[in-house]
């Protein structure tokens, strides 16, 4: 429920405070440094677990077919809409 009521938050702040150019600057880097030490608690974390350790094969095998399909299907349906899809005048 913390989370939502954060997501809230902030965007009441972002729609009601016009910041400027230098504290949206600080406040990309501070979202970059935050998502470095996410991804890095998260490779911890996979690391320690040896169970995704013994079966990384077959994960990474699954979510190379899983992205692959994701992607065609996006191309895919793109293709189709401008194809099929609404006409530019």
């Amino acid at each position: 429920m913390s989370l939502v009521i954060s997501l809230v938050l902030g965007m009441g702040i972002g729609f009601f405070l016009k910041l400027n150019k230098n504290i949206l600057k600080i406040n990309s880097k501070i979202q970059l440094l935050i998502l470095i030490g996410l991804l890095f608690s998260m490779g911890m974390s996979l690391g320690i677990n040896p169970d995704i350790i013994k079966n990384l094969k077959t994960i990474g095998i699954t979510s190379l077919i899983f992205s692959s399909l994701t992607v065609f299907f996006s191309i895919l349906f793109v293709f189709l809409f401008h194809k099929f899809g609404v006409k530019e005048s």
